[in-house]
């Protein structure tokens, strides 16, 4: 059974760490593998697209080449995931299949919220954001809601009804 969990830093004098050490990383992971530059081939570890290197070897020169400054264990955490964490503005969201008790012990040590509802935050955070940025953050958190049918139906009424509020406003 696929779940999805979010997480939050709560402390703000650790903010610079949870964007620049926790979700930056996450997100330069994730473009560099979109991007064909980090392949990973059903292997556990990712390697340089233009390397001959294989296995820990290979991770090594990822490490060195794209996140020295990084902990070497939280990138070797990622290489875990089938599915990697999402960053929703200051909110991580993880997918997952079994469980994540990896990255919750590495982050056990760090004054950290942990939900199984996606935080109000994510939502006022929105408001600051440019149309596109908003769509595209509104539809990853559909995704990872799993709504049955039936929700998806009640969500578009609503929509449809709001709406059709705004129109009469305006």
């Amino acid at each position: 059974m696929t779940k999805t969990i979010y997480i939050k830093n709560t402390l703000e004098n650790d903010d610079d760490w949870w964007k620049n050490k926790i979700l930056k990383p996450i997100k330069d992971y994730e473009d560099l593998i979109k991007s064909n530059v980090i392949k990973k081939n059903g292997s556990y570890y990712p390697r340089l697209s233009e390397t001959k290197k294989r296995g820990l070897h290979a991770f090594n020169e990822v490490h060195t080449t794209h996140f020295k400054d990084i902990e070497k264990d939280f990138i070797l955490i990622l290489c875990k995931f089938k599915v990697l964490p999402q960053v929703n503005i200051n909110t991580l969201v993880i997918t997952y299949e079994g469980n994540t008790h990896h990255l919750e012990n590495y982050l056990s040590f760090f004054d950290l919220t942990y939900s199984e509802t996606p935080f109000d935050a994510i939502v006022n955070d929105l408001n600051i954001m440019s149309s596109e940025d908003k769509l595209e953050q509104i539809e990853n958190m559909i995704d990872n809601l799993e709504f049955t049918p039936y929700e998806y139906s009640i969500l578009i009424k609503r929509c449809s009804v709001a709406l059709c509020d705004y129109h009469k406003a305006v």
